[in-house]
């Protein structure tokens, strides 16, 4: 009598073996699963802001890009023109639009390298200008930047302006090698209030 053969063990396939591991990798001393848990949610969430930063901040200098920009200066243009009453709505706006001088120059003469230097420092310096958390300041392309003052005439943004075009005049920006350069802005100046001047931050941008 032949009795039945047994039927052979089937083999794991590479996808179950891996499924049957996960989660058994060796943790760090003193490590539990629920700690490596929430860090794994932590590392998930700076990877988050770090990708979000991307999309709002210019890469070279740190400050805001255009588009970021753009989208909160005109949210806070809507706020000025809906009017008096509404919460969080500024009664003036200036906007300041600023060039950078013959930087081709710095490029030509020095390379980009020390462009590049020059921007960052130019970056730092528009930067201090301004109120964290109130006003913006973008690097506009190239070597142009904006800045965006909430509730400032224009008596005093023009003010602000005076004093940063004089402290970039006096400024000398180490680019490396024993080397410097100096760099000059110019600078338009426009303000806005309820019920005069610009009522857009593009036309704001034209008039400035």
């Amino acid at each position: 009598m032949i009795e039945d053969a047994q039927p052979s063990k089937r083999r794991e396939t590479i996808r179950e073996i891996r499924a049957r591991h996960k989660g058994k990798e060796q943790l760090p001393p003193g490590w539990t699963p629920k700690r490596a848990q929430e860090h794994e949610v932590y590392l998930s969430r700076e990877r988050e802001a770090h990708l979000e930063a991307l999309a709002t901040m210019d890469e070279l200098t740190g400050l805001e890009n255009r588009r970021f920009f753009e989208q909160n200066m005109s949210a806070v243009f809507k706020r000025l023109v809906e009017g008096k009453g509404r919460k969080n709505s500024p009664r003036t706006i200036s906007i300041a639009l600023i060039d950078t001088d013959k930087f081709k120059e710095i490029n030509d003469n020095y390379g980009h390298h020390a462009g590049d230097i020059a921007l960052k420092k130019i970056a730092e310096v528009l930067k201090s200008v301004i109120r964290e958390g109130y006003d913006h300041v973008d690097r506009h392309g190239g070597d142009e930047w904006t800045i965006g003052f909430v509730d400032v005439d224009q008596e005093t943004a023009i003010e602000k302006m005076q004093a940063l075009v004089e402290r970039m005049r006096d400024l000398e920006i180490d680019i490396g090698g024993g080397k410097s350069v100096k760099v000059t802005l110019s600078i338009g100046v426009t303000t806005a209030s309820r019920g005069r001047g610009a009522r857009t931050l593009e036309d704001a941008l034209k008039q400035a």
